[in-house]
């Protein structure tokens, strides 16, 4: 399934920032315990002849580490010369953004923050709004980032449960393919001319995503906000009646980005890659959340390093790894080649779309899998993440 938005309840409670940070396990270094390995490599004739890249890989250790996966690189890619885009944030205009979205609002309340010399020394302030009907928006271009909230989409925040990792995860049970109001690629459609009239990014020609909630199915989904939320106090009335008004579509956007192959406008293969979700209903945009970037210079290419230096990589570190019991012991998968979209550097704004080979592993404790990245240039390794 191509959805995965960041938050299951909350629609407000991340940026893409978040999605960017990198968990520090390259510093982590391996002890110099020399392991035996029962391993086993498969490939065959067409992948042989395509690049010596095996069908699959299978490795048994000591520790309980196993790896019995099917090794998977996309259609297209040379594997000499792989193409790699440094991104940059858009730097918009916050009092534009602000004015068209808040368009006819009393605003209660506006802060300006100056985060100071960070980010590779940009020191843009951020801009927070609240508005006289609670409303929120805030506004950060040094990142590109733009996130608005109103009361119409934290009620559905509590009808909506879109993570497969919620408890409550309902995405199945919206099955309308399109609402009253607007068809769906007119809705897509007018959202990107909006957004450009903001003076943010074309999203037009990128790979989206589209979920179509209507009244009737927010009516029966919705969860008594007293009851789930962490806070149960501080939460909100249950809403209780939907109405055709509350119709919205769901939009998950990606810019169409430069070097990126075509198939993966397709199968959306990029890790944390740019994302803007937008809600968007009869009365227009009902919550934006994500960060706008565009490319920074002329793609570049690179060269690959073979998938078995990966795993030895993966290996050097996680076979002498110590388990509490054999069920938390760690079995990859599959074994993938994807872009990663991170950041280029701690004390910069700038990112990079850049191929890593991603392990999936999996654990008898752990129902989520994890994954685990080794830079598919470098070879060493990059970051681990949760699904």
């Amino acid at each position: 399934m191509n959805w995965n938005p960041r938050n299951g309840r909350k629609m407000g409670s991340a940026v893409l920032a978040g999605a960017l940070l990198l968990f520090g396990l390259a510093s982590c270094k391996p002890t110099e315990d020399v392991v035996s390995a029962a391993s086993t490599v498969s490939a065959s004739p067409s992948s042989q002849a395509a690049g010596t890249i095996p069908a699959s890989i299978q490795q048994s250790f000591p520790n309980g580490l196993t790896i019995d996966a099917a090794v998977t690189v996309p259609d297209g890619w040379d594997l000499q010369a792989v193409a790699t885009q440094q991104m940059n944030p858009v730097v918009f205009d916050s009092d534009k953004v602000a004015g068209q979205l808040l368009a006819g609002k009393d605003i209660a309340n506006h802060q300006t923050l100056t985060p100071g010399p960070t980010r590779g020394g940009n020191e843009t302030p951020q801009d927070i709004y609240t508005t006289a009907d609670d409303t929120h928006l805030n506004l950060d271009p040094a990142l590109g980032s733009v996130r608005l909230t109103t009361p119409q989409a934290e009620a559905i925040s509590y009808a909506y449960f879109p993570e497969e990792t919620s408890e409550y995860y309902n995405r199945d049970a919206y099955t309308a393919e399109s609402l009253p109001f607007m068809a769906p690629e007119d809705a897509h459609a007018q959202v990107c001319a909006q957004l450009v009239e903001m003076g943010l990014p074309d999203l037009s020609d990128g790979p989206y995503e589209v979920v179509a909630l209507d009244h009737e199915t927010l009516q029966q989904q919705e969860q008594d906000p007293k009851q789930i939320d962490i806070k149960p106090e501080t939460a909100p009335e249950k809403k209780g009646t939907w109405t055709q008004d509350d119709d919205c579509y769901v939009f998950t956007l990606h810019p169409a980005l430069a070097g990126e192959p075509a198939d993966t406008q397709v199968d959306l293969s990029l890790v944390a890659r740019p994302t803007v979700t937008v809600y968007y209903g009869p009365a227009g945009f009902l919550s934006i959340e994500g960060g706008f970037y565009e490319p920074a210079g002329e793609p570049a290419a690179q060269a690959v390093v073979p998938v078995e230096q990966a795993v030895q990589t993966f290996t050097d570190f996680y076979s002498t790894k110590k388990y509490s019991s054999e069920e938390a012991a760690e079995h990859v998968t599959d074994i993938a080649l994807v872009y990663y979209f991170h950041s280029a550097g701690d004390l910069t704004d700038t990112c990079e779309i850049w191929p890593v080979w991603n392990f999936r592993v999996e654990t008898g404790l752990e129902s989520t899998p994890q994954f685990v990245m080794v830079d598919a240039v470098t070879g060493l390794l990059v970051d681990t993440r949760v699904s």
